[in-house]
């Protein structure tokens, strides 16, 4: 999704959280400010996706950072850095791998979620309590990789829109026709 929101300049986005400890330690290291090129995700092999080479502005770092979960659960970030790429696109990278539960991952790194247009929140459905209450619409996308290889979610290519799922379940039954909600959207902002 990172390589998609770039290639389409679509800005005025945040996603989180990227896992990426090679990324967060080099932040770390360079200092708040500190303007460079990294090659951000991707590391873990082809199931993760190619990285992303971009040049990029290390923003507010933190150390130890947590999120809460809907159910109150505390959960490590590990350090923690945002990185702000061209076009008002902020990126918040992670030392230890979890999902993301809520807007506390922008927050700790001084990102407002509530200030962005678009928010891209890597999570199964973990996030739902913490971002409804700040969102006027949620999409789901389903994209290729690990996860899906894990949940056996099917693939199918919808249109130019190219969501990769036929239908998606959502909370509390019924479901959402992915074909459907690409038709619906602007063509600079379906992802392929």
């Amino acid at each position: 999704i990172l390589r998609r929101l770039l290639d389409r300049g679509i800005g005025d986005t945040a996603i989180g959280c990227i896992w990426d400890p090679i990324v967060v330690s080099i932040a770390h290291e360079v200092g708040e400010g500190v303007e460079l090129d990294l090659r951000i995700g991707g590391k873990m092999g082809p199931m993760s996706g190619d990285p992303v080479d971009l040049r990029v502005r290390v923003g507010k770092i933190a150390r130890n950072a947590t999120q809460r979960s809907g159910s109150g659960g505390i959960w490590q970030l590990g350090d923690v850095a945002a990185l702000h790429a061209p076009n008002g696109l902020d990126i918040v990278v992670i030392s230890q791998r979890t999902q993301t539960y809520s807007p506390e991952v922008f927050t700790n790194v001084g990102i407002d979620p509530t200030r962005k247009r678009i928010l891209v929140v890597k999570s199964t459905q973990h996030f739902y309590a913490g971002f409804a209450p700040i969102a006027k619409q949620i999409l789901y996308v389903v994209t290729p990789g690990a996860m899906l290889a894990a949940t056996g979610i099917g693939v199918r290519l919808l249109g130019r829109c190219r969501i990769r799922a036929e239908n998606l379940a959502l909370p509390g039954g019924g479901a959402v026709d992915l074909g459907q909600v690409c038709r619906d959207l602007p063509a600079a902002a379906a992802l392929s």
